[in-house]
């Protein structure tokens, strides 16, 4: 009797042996098509990097809550509310450069295109970054990819800071001051403490929310604002055009959804396929 028990404990162990060596290869594989197994994003911390088959990288945003707005900022920045996202997410940690637009869409629409490859493309309207965005999910690489909401997006720059910039501005951001009237290729300024670049200046980015005068109303559970008083969209972050009051944590600006101009561009989430 003790031998059959043994021996039916050896059987269960080979079992499951079998059964992890097959989850093992199925992350494994994972790992190698998509940067990363759904597991991963679980026990991620702030920062964690994975990067997709066209080179793009994306950092981790850890779950938790912030106080989004300005009590001293523009009214639109008002009134400051809490949010809460219940999931973390990827984040760009670059703004979407001349060559990956390039590579997706065939043409480079970009005003400083002899700027280089890594610069970040502008140019382009929130309509063309949807376009892009369409094109980049039917590659069918392992991810869905969308612009960031507002609430993401401000979450992400802030990454854990409350003041107007999420470090010093002259070291993490290109604006009036440095920029020398163009753009810059992205990822030389500092990142913020989630590993972030150019959430500062540079290029201002589209995110997804429609145009609202104020947060009266607004979502809190880091979701994205879509019933609106217009068409028009939002961008965040400032450029290099812009001063040091507008390249704030909190700034908001808007623009039609078919406006193109030398210092608007995009930065992407990436969300694994299930």
């Amino acid at each position: 009797m003790p031998e059959e028990i043994s021996n039916q404990q050896q059987a269960k162990r080979r079992s499951g042996s079998w059964i992890g060596l097959a989850i093992g290869l199925v992350c494994l594989v994972g790992l190698i098509a998509l940067g990363g197994c759904s597991k991963k994003s679980a026990n991620s911390s702030p920062g964690t990097v994975v990067k997709n088959g066209s080179g793009m990288e994306f950092a981790y945003v850890p779950a938790g809550s912030f106080q989004m707005g300005s009590g001293n900022g523009d009214p639109n920045e008002q009134p400051v509310h809490q949010v809460t996202f219940a999931r973390g997410f990827y984040m760009g940690r670059y703004e979407v450069t001349q060559s990956q637009w390039q590579k997706v869409m065939g043409n480079n629409p970009s005003k400083f295109s002899n700027c280089g490859e890594n610069c970040p493309v502008e140019q382009v309207s929130s309509d063309d970054a949807q376009e892009f965005i369409k094109k980049l999910n039917a590659q069918n690489d392992g991810y869905q990819y969308r612009l960031p909401n507002e609430a993401e997006w401000e979450y992400a720059c802030r990454a854990g800071t409350t003041g107007d910039y999420a470090g010093d501005l002259n070291s993490m951001g290109w604006y009036t001051v440095n920029a020398d009237y163009k753009t810059h290729p992205v990822g030389l300024k500092q990142a913020n403490a989630w590993g972030l670049y150019d959430m500062h200046g540079n290029v201002s980015e589209w995110v997804m929310d429609y145009q609202h005068n104020n947060y009266d109303g607004a979502p809190t559970d880091g979701s994205a604002w879509s019933k609106a008083i217009s068409d028009d969209r939002m961008e965040r972050g400032g450029s290099w055009t812009f001063d040091a009051k507008r390249v704030r944590s909190a700034q908001r600006s808007e623009a039609p959804h078919d406006y193109r101009w030398k210092d608007v561009g995009i930065r992407l989430v990436a969300v694994a396929r299930s």
